[in-house]
């Protein structure tokens, strides 16, 4: 098994946690690879996201990878580029409204056209990645709202606990 994670909200909760999970792994035969484990952190990166203080926001490696992203020339691009964006479009508002344009260019039967539409929309993209955005953990028990929109071109939301905001929704047809 890999990437696991064990979260708690302190060292003493994270030993408890551990002290009962690590039984149970071992009981159905999973073992640890103790060489790749790392315990008790309070900062972590796991699969493109750094996890810190009940935060959480997308690792500089891929930031990076977005910021330094070519501008697009073929099809091909325009997905890989949404597919690195798209990944990250819980930190985003109204993330699928702006890749529209580029969403757009991978329908059936349309023509690669990088215009001012497709620009803007592929700058947009990368200067809101760029900016560090934060998300605020998911609080258990909590109370949490959630505020939506729909209109012709499709659905959007956010969810918050507490004026945290936790994460940017979107649908567009």
């Amino acid at each position: 098994m890999d990437d696991l994670i064990i979260p708690s909200i302190d060292e003493l909760d994270g030993i408890k946690r551990l002290s009962r999970e690590l039984p149970t792994a071992s009981e159905y035969g999973l073992e640890l690879n103790l060489e790749k484990c790392n315990f008790l952190k309070s900062k972590i990166e796991f699969l493109g996201y750094v996890i810190e203080n009940r935060k959480i926001s997308p690792s500089l490696d891929k930031t990076a990878a977005v910021q330094n992203f070519p501008e697009t020339k073929s099809i091909k691009q325009v997905q890989s580029f949404l597919g690195l964006t798209g990944y990250f479009q819980k930190f985003i508002q109204n993330y699928a409204l702006i890749a529209k344009p580029l969403n757009d260019l991978l329908r059936d039967n349309t023509e690669f056209y990088f215009g001012p539409e497709q620009k803007s929309s592929f700058q947009t993209l990368k200067q809101k990645l760029s900016g560090n955005p934060v998300l605020h953990i998911f609080k258990q028990g909590a109370k949490l709202k959630l505020h939506t929109d729909a209109n012709k071109f499709g659905l959007v939301g956010y969810s918050f606990n507490i004026l945290m905001i936790i994460n940017f929704t979107q649908f567009i047809t």
